[in-house]
């Protein structure tokens, strides 16, 4: 998670934050693993073919193809994020896809707004944005402490915000 605090002339940023899943490895990591298992089931089948049970290589080949498969999938959610931009008109969130596109984009006005974090001791907890009736999540993918800590910068720049608005 990457938070900014900025302020501009035009249109000052009270809040922004990145908020993407966290990855061990790289994207030339990921083909460095997927290429090492590779190598290592090529010699398990060519172990097994030169000791005769030739019929165990169509089953390494099949192990290798949906390991590849699945990790690639794993590998390709890195994309996968929100950008949290707080300005003087609105809150407005952006929720990227696995290729990094715009998935949805919604505004929030900042005015009513309440973050609400549901059970903090829990991964399967949540922050929810809401405001007017409508509820947003965020940060599914964040770990628990991040996702404290994200509650609280948000209820600060919001509360900069109201005492920017009122005066």
């Amino acid at each position: 998670m990457t938070v900014m605090m900025q302020a501009t002339l035009k249109d000052p940023v009270y809040f922004e934050a990145w908020l993407y899943p966290y990855r061990s490895l790289s994207p030339q990591g990921c083909r460095l693993l997927t290429m090492g298992i590779a190598v290592l089931g090529m010699m398990m089948g060519f172990i097994f073919w030169s000791l005769g049970a030739w019929p165990i290589v169509g089953f390494c080949g099949a192990e290798f193809g949906l390991f590849a498969l699945l990790f690639h999938m794993n590998c390709r959610d890195t994309k996968r994020g929100e950008k949290l931009a707080l300005t003087n008109r609105s809150l407005r969130i952006e929720q990227f896809d696995t290729k990094g596109r715009v998935q949805n984009a919604t505004e929030l006005s900042p005015g009513w707004l309440r973050v609400k974090l549901i059970s903090k001791d829990s991964s399967k907890g949540g922050l929810f944005l809401t405001t007017h009736g409508r509820t947003v999540v965020i940060g599914k993918f964040l770990p628990t402490n991040e996702r404290i800590d994200l509650a609280e910068k948000l209820q600060q720049a919001l509360s900069i915000w109201r005492r920017g608005a009122q005066t």
